[in-house]
């Protein structure tokens, strides 16, 4: 019995190894084939659904064949292996009406008959009753395989309908009847053929090949690892189809009557082939489909704007609109062809045009509107599918157009642009793409237009500048178009059509023609139009306008200057002449002018002959002289008294001056008669100045230069007045005493008086230190002096007003005296009531005539520093004392103190004060408590005593209630400055304060302190890498109490490893980490003292050790119920995998059958350290063979193992995957609870090997 269930095993372990080997070569096998020629590479794209790989139902092989898994476009048709057969149809049908061609490469493998290779391949064209699951051979070894129906493979299984061309690398030998015609040399060489395709396969076999063709080098062979190029053409007019296999000779074969071999002028086309006990590796590279399509894409353009037939070529404007259209088309009429699969339309216009808009007009009529955004993706992509359905299918006969909109570019330079469209499909030939342009020619309604500017005799000239305006968009096209030396301008291109140019400065030292603007056509595309402008020297008029009598030059004649069409060239507010009689008008063309005198100059009549003409040419300068005769008319000057109007004043003499010459030139002198009046002779029109030169006796020269204007015929009258000689007076204030003694001081009003009217001569005066006013300029007359003022100290003069007579050219006097008032001063002295010798300043005084007030004789009378104060001199007599202010700090005295004054002296009066006292308290309380006083905070008190800061000294400490009590203090401000601060505490802020001290009150002003509180920063490292900061660290914060630690707060670290605590007052504290950061060690685990010494912020770091995670896994199979005839397995399997899929294990764990808690023990379970890195890890268990599984449990400790991992512990039992999460826990316990899954009784098959884990357990006895 051991020997068989060992025989057995071995038997087994040969056929997995055997299997297992047979898996590497399969998938290796294609590996060993050389890629096909470039010309086969990617020249299709194919794929697997264009094909039908049928499955051959009653075979006793599989269909093998496959696309490529090494190269595209390429089929595979068997592998490397033995007895393998492929067979694969193409999808889409061939019309035998149309001609067809069929082009590929084939690759036949490495090994020639004689060294085990076999079998070959065929092309197959067949219309088999099965289409395209049609299986079976189609010729002797390739696909000889039983089909549908008896398994007599000899009668049945093979393709019918049909014709094949065989590449076959397999010798049958020369008894066999199918290959007993071929030469003996073959069998390593390989031969081609015709088959022609037979009921049954014993009929086949029977029946010759049709043709025959032999490789033409000896040395070579079908199997030399090559390529090989395999060409099928079918002439539907002659009915032949032609093979060609590269290397061998061709086969022409016919088929007379095509419709007759394939029963339909439809039929499929495909590959087959086959291995057998030899084998080769068989694939075939397709280059060209019998149902290739037949794409044509036609593209014609013509002009938007314009419309018309479309054409090859259009002409364009820029700016104007194009329209191309593209016709895609899949027709032959010739030809057998298919549809274009993933039809692909591309087109990309050219630089100068760009996208307006598209749309596509499909085969039924129907139009799709595309989008930019459609164009703008196929520029992206490099096409645009189109098409039916998902495969983007364009059907054979259909035709698809496009109609694309475009802009000449602004910009677009003149030229051809072609515009190239594409059409491509995956399975047209190696092109890819059939293409069609259409061009847009851009111009040609361009040319330039030439300037030429001459002068005389032809010569160019340079410098004159032009704008061009095209007529039918009156715009410039043109500006500041400037001549060069050779007097040419040449524009740019400019559109055909009409154009003004326009001169708009002529050329240095010429003048602009009278006609500025030329019209010119471009109607020559790319020539040059030329224009050609003169431009002559300039010429000048001079007018000469003078003096009929004298020839002098006249200024101020107006003119006009017009052509003789009537052109006003100058007008009278331009053409005047100058100071020399001159006016010239320069820059003219040669012509005849008028000129035309307007307004003659002032003072001159009009010119006899106002107008003259004259031609001008050449560049000369042509003068007309104007003469003109002047008008005259009189003066009459009138002399009168200043003050008197009415009186006329004769013997003035005068002189008339011209005005033209400044008053240089006398035109006339004159002399008042006794009315004073005098007429001057006749005067030029115009201004004339009248100057007296001697004035009447007694009377002042009036200088004065008086215009008068002459008029025509008029006499013009000016009147000069003159004042009288002043005489002069003296006013003199002396002593009535003491005469000698000058009085200053006195003010005097002085009135003159004229006939019989008084009026004020001049302001009041008043004498001089030497009593003395004196007036000067007077004018003659009677006056009276008014004394209204008198010398400080003396009465006013009596009598106060006197009259005296002032003359022409003298100097009288008149004298004041007066009597001297008898006068005296006040004292006053102001000291301290308590102490007399303390002189106080400050206090204010009047002095009044009665007790009660009275009359105030003066006023302000304040106390300086020595505490006194004298009056003014005041006249003899009583007076009384009243004080208005008292000093500051003291009480105003109300007595009032009479004082009576003595001529010449000074009375002193002595006047006390009591002193005005106030109080002031200072407290000195905690912020926070503000009822705490604060002892010892120490201040300093100083009083603003007018400005000067004034120290109460020495400084003052609060008691113990916080309190500092002033008193007696003098009102006013006091300044209170904090200089020390309570210990423990931070001065106030602000440290200083103002506040008033008032007489009689007790001023109150409270300063508060905040205690100094301090802080302390915690920052939680890495041991390993201070750099690295850790979050999530635990610390307590408290005083210590003996040994005990008072907490004040807990502390957790911050993502930025830090913690900060609150304030709290100097002192000394502790810190203790009670959790460290999650993967990290607590290192320091005794309190550390922290001291905290004043505010601010304090830092201390504290390091952890990262830790070191040992992840641990317990498993253990329990084995319930079990059953005698199943085996009890040795092993549990369970696969680990992480929650990334990145990192796998497995653990093989104890079986055990025990499962009470008093039996369950940790050595029952397999324990395992896990080094993986990911947190997350599912488990997978693998269930034995004829086992289902009850339950699992899983616990993160091993306390009470018993009780937690037996079946019993329902509350527990999971059927789930379990997931061990080690963030949680790092160790953790898993017991699988199983059962037979077979009733007893029930003999299973031998216990499954377990490929992986290399256990066998063990195998049930055989019954």
């Amino acid at each position: 019995m051991v020997n068989r269930i060992l025989g057995n095993l071995k038997y087994l372990i040969i056929c997995l190894i055997g299997i297992f080997f047979l898996f590497i070569s399969m998938n290796n096998v294609e590996a060993a084939v050389p890629p096909p020629p470039k010309e086969a590479q990617n020249a299709l794209g194919f794929e697997i659904s264009d094909f039908t790989i049928p499955d051959p139902k009653n075979h006793v092989v599989t269909n093998n064949a496959r696309l490529s898994r090494a190269y595209s476009n390429v089929v595979e048709i068997t592998q490397d292996v033995k007895y393998q057969y492929g067979v694969m149809w193409y999808k889409d049908t061939i019309d035998i009406t149309k001609n067809f061609a069929f082009e590929c490469y084939v690759y036949l493998g490495d090994k020639p008959h004689s060294k085990g290779g076999a079998d070959g391949i065929t092309v197959t064209f067949h219309n088999d009753p099965l289409k395209l699951n049609a299986t079976g051979g189609s010729g002797q070894g390739m696909g000889a395989y039983p089909g549908p129906g008896p398994t007599n493979w000899q009668d049945y299984g093979v393709i019918t309908k049909g014709v094949s061309f065989e590449a076959d690398t397999y010798f049958n030998g020369g008894n066999d009847n199918y290959d007993v015609t071929l030469q003996a040399d073959t069998r390593n060489q390989g031969h081609i053929g015709v088959v022609l395709l037979q009921k049954t396969f014993a009929e086949q076999r029977k029946r010759n090949h049709e043709a025959v063709g032999y490789i033409n080098d000896s040395k070579k062979s079908l199997t030399d690892n090559t390529w090989r190029k395999l060409k099928v053409n079918w002439d539907s007019k002659n009915k032949q189809m032609n093979f060609a296999l590269e290397g061998f000779n061709s086969i022409m074969y016919p088929i007379p009557n095509p419709q007759s071999l394939f029963g339909s002028s439809s039929i499929y086309w495909g590959m087959t082939g086959s291995t057998g006990a030899y084998h080769n590796s068989q694939h075939v590279a397709l280059t060209k489909l019998p149902n290739e399509p037949a794409p044509k894409i036609t593209k014609t353009v013509r002009n938007a704007e314009v419309g018309g037939p479309w054409g090859k070529q259009t002409v364009a404007k820029r700016r104007e609109l194009v329209e191309y259209e593209i016709k895609i088309t899949n027709s032959d009429k010739l030809n057998n062809i298919g549809p274009i699969k993933g039809a692909k339309f591309m087109d990309v216009l050219p630089p100068g045009l760009r996208f307006v808009s598209w749309e596509l007009y499909n085969p039924d009529g129907t139009k799709t509107p595309l989008a930019k955004l459609h164009w703008d993706a196929m520029q992206t992509r490099g096409y645009m599918n189109y098409g039916k359905g998902s495969g983007f299918i364009h059907n054979v006969d259909d035709t698809y157009t496009f109609k694309i909109r475009a802009a000449v570019n602004d910009d677009a330079k003149p030229g051809i642009y072609k515009n190239v469209a594409s059409v491509s499909g995956r399975n047209i030939n190696s092109v890819g793409k059939i293409e069609d342009y259409a061009n847009v020619q851009v111009d040609e309604y361009l040319g330039k237009i030439e300037i030429f500017k001459y002068g005389l005799n032809k010569k160019p000239l340079a410098g004159a500048v032009f704008d061009i305006v095209d007529l039918k968009t009156n715009q410039k096209v043109v500006s500041n178009a400037t001549t060069n030396a050779q007097g040419i301008y040449l524009s740019p291109l400019l559109e055909m059509g009409m154009y003004n140019v326009i001169e708009t400065k002529a050329p240095p030292g010429y003048v602009l023609p009278e006609k500025t603007k030329t019209m010119i056509n471009i109607y020559r595309p790319g020539g040059v139009h030329r224009v050609e402008v003169f431009n002559g020297l300039p010429n000048s008029i001079k007018i000469v306008k003078e003096d009929g009598a004298t020839g002098a030059k006249l200024a101020g004649a107006k003119f006009k200057i017009t052509r003789m069409n009537g052109e006003v060239l100058a007008g009278p507010d331009k053409a005047i002449t100058n100071a020399q009689g001159e006016f010239t008008l320069g820059g003219l063309r040669d012509d005849t002018y008028l000129v035309t005198e307007v307004t003659p100059p002032s003072g001159y009549e009009n010119a006899t002959t106002p107008s003259q003409n004259g031609y001008v040419s050449g560049g000369e300068t042509k003068t007309f002289t104007f003469k003109n005769k002047r008008k005259t008319g009189k003066a009459k000057i009138i002399k009168v008294d200043n003050d008197n109007k009415q009186k006329r004043l004769p013997n003035a003499i005068f002189r008339i001056l011209s005005a033209q010459t400044n008053g240089q030139t006398v035109e006339d002198t004159l002399k008042t008669n006794a009315n004073g009046e005098v007429l001057s002779r006749d005067l030029p029109l115009g201004r004339y100045y009248v100057q007296e030169t001697n004035a009447p006796p007694g009377y002042d020269l009036n200088s004065t230069m008086f215009p008068v204007d002459i008029v025509e015929g008029k006499i013009s009258e000016v009147t000069v007045t003159n004042n009288i000689k002043p005489g002069s007076l003296n006013i003199i204030k002396v002593d009535k005493e003491v005469p000698t003694k000058k009085l200053a001081g006195a003010e005097f009003s002085i009135v003159r008086v004229n006939d019989g009217i008084t009026t004020p001569a001049i302001p009041n005066k008043t004498t001089d230190a030497n009593g003395l006013i004196s007036l000067t300029q007077l004018k003659p007359g009677k006056y009276t002096v008014t004394e209204v003022k008198a010398p400080t100290g003396y009465d006013k003069a009596n009598p106060a007003s006197k009259q005296i007579e002032v003359l022409p050219s003298q100097s009288v006097s008149l004298q004041f005296e007066n009597t001297r008032i008898k006068k005296g001063k006040v004292k006053i002295v102001k000291v301290d009531e308590a102490t007399p010798t303390k002189f106080l300043a400050g206090a204010t005084f009047k002095l009044t005539t009665t007790e009660t007030g009275g009359t105030t004789v003066q006023d302000n009378l304040v106390t300086n520093t020595n505490g006194e104060i004298i009056s003014n001199e005041l006249p003899i007599g009583k007076y009384y004392l009243h004080e208005t202010k008292a000093p500051n700090g003291y009480e105003l005295n109300k007595s009032v103190y009479p004082v009576t004054i003595v001529d010449g002296q000074t009375v002193e009066v002595k006047v006390t004060n009591k002193r005005l006292v106030g109080n002031l308290t200072i407290l000195k309380v905690d912020r926070d408590e503000p009822k705490k006083g604060l002892e010892n905070a120490e201040f300093s008190v100083i009083m603003d005593n007018n400005g000067v800061p004034t120290p109460i000294s020495p400084n003052k400490a609060t008691n113990k209630d916080g309190r500092i009590e002033l008193t007696n203090l003098t009102p006013g401000k006091y300044t209170v400055t904090e200089v020390k601060a309570p210990a423990g505490y931070e001065k106030d802020n602000p440290v200083s304060k103002t506040i008033e001290v008032k007489a009689s009150e007790t001023a109150k002003l409270q300063f508060e302190n905040s205690k100094i509180l301090g802080q302390i920063k915690l920052i939680k490292v890495d041991q390993s890498d201070q750099a690295k900061r850790l979050p999530g660290a635990t610390f307590e914060f408290g005083k210590k109490q003996g040994t005990t630690l008072t907490v004040l707060e807990t502390l957790v670290t911050d993502n930025k490893g830090e913690v900060l605590t609150k304030k709290y007052e100097p002192g000394t504290y502790f810190l203790r980490e009670t959790k460290a950061p999650e993967g990290y060690e607590i290192v320091e685990t005794a309190l550390r003292e922290i001291t905290i010494s004043g505010s601010g912020i304090q830092t201390v770091t504290f390091k952890n050790l990262e830790k070191q995670m040992v992840k641990v896994i317990h498993v253990r199979q329990s084995v319930l119920t079990p059953n005698v005839e199943v085996v009890i397995p040795k092993k549990g399997y369970v696969d680990f995998v992480s929650s990334s899929g990145s990192e796998e294990f497995s653990i093989i764990a104890n079986s055990s059958i025990f499962d009470k808690p008093a039996e369950i023990k940790q050595d029952l379970f397999t324990s395992r350290i896990v080094n993986v890195s990911e947190d997350k890890i599912t488990a997978k268990y693998r269930l034995p063979e004829y086992y289902q599984l009850v339950g699992s449990i899983v616990t993160n400790t091993d306390n009470n193992l018993g009780m937690e991992h037996y079946s019993g512990n329902t509350t527990k039992l999971n059927n789930n995957d379990v997931i061990l999460d080690f963030n949680q826990s790092e160790e953790y316990w898993i017991t699988y609870f199983i059962k037979p899954s077979i009733e007893l009784k029930q003999s299973p098959n031998f216990y499954s090997w377990h490929n992986l884990m290399n256990d066998f357990g063990s195998f049930t006895p055989e019954k």
